[in-house]
């Protein structure tokens, strides 16, 4: 982990070596190649040269590492920009994941109003995409512990769960409510986004798409051109995100292009995982949400920021 006073230089030491470990496997859900879990050991020089080298090391699962983007942008609200950030928001949700959760979650500065604002979608939606898993609505056939609990305390959520439940040629379908499941990817998107890149996407349109079990109706919302999970692998990133930001960094300990390509960022297996791909003129936040949920945003300046 980088210390956490602004980085001023960071270069690799001549003649060292890194140490890889790789261990690749295919989820079991989506049958989509995973990389369970990758290890770089390199020595590298933080600040000026009286600092001593400092080993780092990346896991597939994320680590912790320091922002050193501009630190202005951690005062405002990321969703909304209007108002001072009060409170950290957990990206993904907390609900999307099982304890013991991991130590460092990603975090987005936030107003509290929009940090609590979808709190109610994304129990509903982390709810239904665990129905969809476990192709039941009976909290005493859900897999995760803390769903059932949910639907067990929450009457109301459990009653329209299986309001949209229902038998379909003999196989269980539930039918989601697409615009909170809009609200709920958008936001996370945006939150991962800040995370990684280091600055709010306040300037930028947002257009997602997501792609569903057949368990899930609708199963899919695609814009034109959505990648799929193994198109990722084969492609090649020529721009550097922001100086500073997370993404750069994870960049500058992982000297192979292929490997920086998958950029797959794992917070807990089998729950939630994602990939920030950085362009000039489009920028991709990609996730996996509970295995059976595939999500791509695409962030695009606006027409208003191209003209300043």
């Amino acid at each position: 982990m980088l210390p956490s006073r602004r980085l001023s230089a960071i270069s690799i030491q001549p003649g060292s070596k890194p140490i890889l470990r790789r261990v690749v496997s295919t989820d079991e859900d989506t049958g989509v190649d995973l990389l369970q879990e990758e290890i770089w050991h390199w020595c590298v020089t933080v600040g000026d040269s009286s600092t001593p080298p400092r080993p780092i090391s990346m896991l597939g699962s994320v680590k912790y590492l320091e922002s050193f983007t501009d630190r202005r942008h951690l005062s405002g609200c990321h969703v909304c920009g209007c108002k001072l950030a009060t409170t950290r928001e957990h990206v993904p949700p907390r609900t999307f994941l099982d304890p013991p959760r991991p130590d460092c979650l990603p975090t987005a500065h936030s107003c509290r109003k929009c940090n609590t604002s979808t709190s109610m979608d994304e129990q509903y939606v982390a709810c239904v995409i665990e129905a969809a898993a476990c192709k039941t609505v009976d909290p005493s056939g859900m897999q995760r512990p803390a769903i059932a609990r949910a639907l067990s305390r929450r009457p109301a959520l459990a009653s329209r769960l299986k309001s949209a439940a229902r038998e379909r040629d003999g196989t269980f379908v539930i039918e989601i409510e697409t615009w909170r499941l809009s609200r709920v990817l958008d936001k996370v998107a945006r939150g991962l986004y800040f995370y990684e890149l280091g600055e709010p996407p306040l300037d930028m349109t947002a257009q997602t798409s997501w792609n569903g079990p057949a368990e899930l109706t609708p199963q899919q919302r695609q814009l034109p051109g959505m990648s799929t999970p193994r198109a990722l692998e084969h492609e090649v990133h020529t721009l550097l995100p922001l100086v500073g930001s997370r993404s750069l960094q994870r960049l500058l300990v992982v000297p192979s292009p292929q490997v920086a390509d998958s950029g797959w960022q794992v917070v807990q297996r089998r729950r939630f995982r994602y990939q920030v791909s950085y362009g000039d003129s489009v920028t991709t936040v990609r996730m996996v949400i509970r295995g059976i949920l595939t999500a791509e945003t695409l962030f695009a300046k606006s027409s208003r920021s191209n003209d300043v």
